[in-house]
């Protein structure tokens, strides 16, 4: 549901004929980021969804998770005749749009809150977050790379069998899971709830120095990629679209489990973190003039030129690395949770809604720092202050603070 939600949707409704010619797709890509607020308030919703009710059943999370899997089959099977219309009407049905790519993330963010404190709870916070990114991956490569390339370029018809597809597996997967929830007679004891456990969070955050420090330094980490949707917004234009990179995309899948598991499951990697931030860095320099010389470039260039391979190159590039640092940055979140058992859900809640909504402030001001600046000055900004945080990582988190080793032996560097 990720996958649709914040990868094939957005790059469905950047083709969107009426927008591209109208010079609106900017603004529509500013809009369609409100659908990710339920990622954002994930510390809000964890007060739903971790709370144990009265109904004896509906205690575990396993129960949790057949029911909102069960409504996210549900969502997706009764909107997927009609998906396909909200992208290609002038001007894109955004108000209807908005709404289905929320309610798609709510689902999914309350999932994610569930499955956060379920894996905390039995593996280490680095084979956690590989584990959590493999899914992932997975799930984003069946609904963008593996759709990208069966689609025909001419048609968005497979986007209702998407849709279906992925509704249809929802369902699948709670009805397994709910036949391997125990029954009354060999279920578990619940353990009592914690009270007023967001409180004991926050109160944690406070005294944690390290942990605001981390949070502090990925608002400005994010900045670095902060301009991507709006800068493949040019790259389509010229006709380097999603469809060309999808068989690419789909290869690269293998080599990017092998990376994100050799970079991101050493403990407490701050150093290779800076590392990987710094190549992204550099991405996104040569990424300006790449697509300067695109923008300037004969159309048989971008066919099977130098530019092409130049391109895709450099978004290979791009996923490997962004891959392992996404590994990275939930192994910190999780060893966070995992030095407090009782509250590791909440608290991988809170600091992935942090993250989440950092991810997403640039991309609220962009189109209006693009009109001023320009996109090209927009990337040097963005990525010069994004850089700022990068320099700073090793020094306030890495060496710079001491933190005791916890009974695991998930703190060190």
């Amino acid at each position: 549901m990720q996958g649709i939600a914040f990868g094939t949707i957005p790059a469905l409704l950047r083709k969107n004929p009426w927008a591209v010619s109208k010079g609106e797709s900017d603004e529509n890509e500013r809009l369609l980021n409100y659908s990710e607020v339920p990622f954002q308030i994930k510390w809000l919703l964890c007060l739903v969804v971790e709370r144990q009710g009265p109904v004896q059943q509906l205690r575990s999370r396993e129960s949790k998770l057949v029911i909102l899997l069960f409504f996210s089959g549900c969502v997706l099977l009764s909107f997927s005749s009609n998906v396909v219309d909200m992208l290609m009407l002038e001007p894109p049905a955004l108000s209807s749009l908005v709404p289905l790519v929320g309610a798609l993330a709510g689902l999914t963010a309350l999932a994610d809150i569930l499955m956060d404190g379920w894996g905390v709870e039995r593996l280490p916070p680095a084979h956690a977050s590989l584990c959590q990114s493999v899914g992932l991956e997975l799930g984003f490569l069946s609904a963008n790379a593996v759709f990208f390339h069966l689609k025909d370029p001419a048609s968005m018809d497979l986007l209702s069998t998407l849709f279906q597809l992925a509704g249809a597996l929802s369902l699948a997967i709670a009805g397994c899971l709910y036949l391997r929830i125990p029954g009354p007679a060999n279920r578990p004891a619940p353990a009592p709830q914690e009270q007023g456990f967001l409180r004991q969070v926050f109160g944690v955050l406070v005294q944690n120095t390290r942990m605001q420090l981390f949070l502090i330094l990925m608002l400005g980490l994010n900045l670095i990629n902060g301009h991507l949707d709006f800068q493949n917004q040019r790259y389509d234009a010229l006709g380097l679209t999603p469809e060309k990179l999808a068989l690419w995309n789909i290869w690269a899948v293998p080599v990017s489990f092998c990376t994100a598991g050799l970079l991101g499951t050493s403990i407490w990697p701050a150093h290779r973190l800076r590392s990987l931030y710094l190549g992204l860095v550099i991405l996104n320099f040569v990424s300006i003039w790449h697509l300067g010389a695109c923008q300037a470039a004969k159309s048989e260039m971008l066919e099977a030129g130098s530019l092409y391979w130049a391109f895709v190159g450099m978004q290979l590039v791009r996923k490997l690395v962004s891959d392992s640092i996404f590994v990275i940055e939930v192994a910190i979140i999780n060893s966070f949770a995992a030095v407090h058992p009782l509250i590791a859900g909440s608290m991988i809640s809170v600091l992935a809604s942090a993250s989440n909504f950092f991810g997403s402030l640039p991309e609220q001001w962009m189109p209006m720092s693009i009109d001023c600046l320009g996109l090209e000055w927009t990337i040097v900004a963005h990525t010069a202050l994004g850089l700022v945080a990068v320099l700073l990582l090793v020094p306030c988190i890495g060496s710079g603070i001491s933190m005791p080793a916890d009974v695991n032996g998930y703190w060190g560097y």
